[in-house]
């Protein structure tokens, strides 16, 4: 395949569906708070619940892997043709991309901080290379099927492991790779935190703006802690910590560093009465089914986040009744 046709597909289901996912998501749950980071964060757990939906249903009917990628190539374009007229209002209402929040010294320098981030990790740093994510996907890329043979023996195996059937990240990369044609190896390691590193850093900024909404320096040092945070790994022989630079791809990476921190985003909002059950039911339940495709019973940790946030609420209330 074209080069060039290569990074139009890439560019388009790794940043212009989510975009338009996280326009459809703010639009049916609030419609007066939204912004660039916080659109593309919804769009990215939206669109990793929905693509677990379909990639479990195809696991449970023994479907081939085009036949995922077809479901997958239509939902994206339903995604995009449904997003057009929330993109033609978040365009005529003045919500773009360059906004003043985004022009500023504070923002200019904390784009940099991406950047040298990502530059970092795609250059520099040696890709984390625990578990068999590309083994996984170069052998459903060659053999057109989800996780029917062994990533490194080729056997058929007679029974796909728990971990792998209820958990198909793999698979995401696996669709990439039979869509575009690219090497397994070089979208997962190279592309992919080029994409990845900048939504969890936009996952960042959602808390900085809670953190610290009228002091701009504190936000710079937020950004700045984390990227050291992050760094920390490089300088271990065993890399400990979230492998954010290193290993952006990795289940536990998404897990830790993206979806559970927006889950407790979301629960600190609603606990400070900054957002109503209604305006977040939805993205939570996207942040358990995208917690569940990234990591084997993640949907656990979004169920314990939520519930301890409903029952806190909930003591709240009885005890403003009671007052009353």
């Amino acid at each position: 395949m074209n080069l060039i046709l290569q990074a139009v597909i890439v560019i388009w289901l790794l940043c212009v569906v989510p975009f338009a996912m996280g326009l459809l998501l703010e639009n049916i749950s609030d419609k007066k708070s939204i912004s660039v980071p916080q659109t593309f964060t919804f769009g990215y757990i939206g669109m990793f619940a929905l693509f677990f939906i379909e990639c479990a249903s195809a696991i449970y009917m023994n479907r081939e892997l085009h036949i995922l990628m077809q479901w997958w190539e239509i939902s994206a374009v339903v995604i995009c043709i449904l997003s057009i007229p929330f993109f033609y209002l978040w365009i005529r209402n003045g919500k773009r991309i360059t906004d003043s929040q985004n022009i500023d010294k504070t923002g200019c320098i904390m784009c940099m901080i991406v950047l040298t981030v990502m530059i970092i990790s795609v250059f520099f740093a040696f890709p984390d290379t625990t578990g068999d994510i590309v083994e996984h996907v170069m052998r459903a890329v060659s053999t057109d099927t989800l996780y029917q043979y062994d990533p490194y023996s080729g056997e058929i195996m007679s029974d796909i492991p728990l971990q792998l059937k209820y958990a198909p990240w793999d698979m995401f990369f696996a669709v990439i790779c039979k869509m575009t044609g690219i090497q397994s190896a070089i979208l997962i390691k190279t592309i992919i935190p080029i994409f990845y590193i900048p939504v969890i850093y936009m996952g960042y900024m959602l808390w900085t703006q809670y953190l610290f909404p009228e002091r701009k320096k504190m936000q710079l040092y937020f950004f700045i802690a984390m990227s050291l945070i992050n760094g920390m790994p490089l300088l271990m022989d065993r890399g400990y910590g979230i492998r954010v630079i290193s290993g952006a791809f990795q289940r536990d990476t998404m897990l830790y560093s993206f979806v559970l921190p927006m889950t407790i985003w979301l629960a600190i909002l609603y606990l400070d009465e900054k957002k109503k059950l209604n305006q977040i039911f939805l993205i939570w339940i996207g942040c358990a089914l995208a917690a569940e495709l990234v990591y084997y019973k993640g949907i656990y940790f979004i169920v314990l986040i939520v519930g301890i946030t409903l029952c806190i609420s909930l003591i709240r209330r009885i005890k403003q009744w009671r007052k009353s």
